[in-house]
């Protein structure tokens, strides 16, 4: 019986040598390679910023102190 580090039981099961997965070498076809593609630029559909930000407008949460803070 095995303990973790709490002191309680650990169950697992035995894997077994002859049930072990082993990979086989070999090549991988290109005919079954998964191609992935965008149907569009996901960035065209972002609105357009403008260079010059807003005026700051003070709230609850961000003062204008926190401001000049950072």
């Amino acid at each position: 019986m095995n303990l973790d580090e709490n002191g309680e039981n650990i169950y697992t099961m035995y894997k077994r040598a002859d049930r072990k997965v082993k990979p086989v070498p070999g090549i991988y076809p290109e005919n079954t390679k998964v191609i992935r593609q965008f149907p569009n630029n996901p960035l065209d559909s972002l609105p357009k910023l403008s260079m010059t930000p807003p005026d700051f407008v003070p709230s609850p949460k961000l003062t204008q102190e926190r401001v000049q803070k950072l």
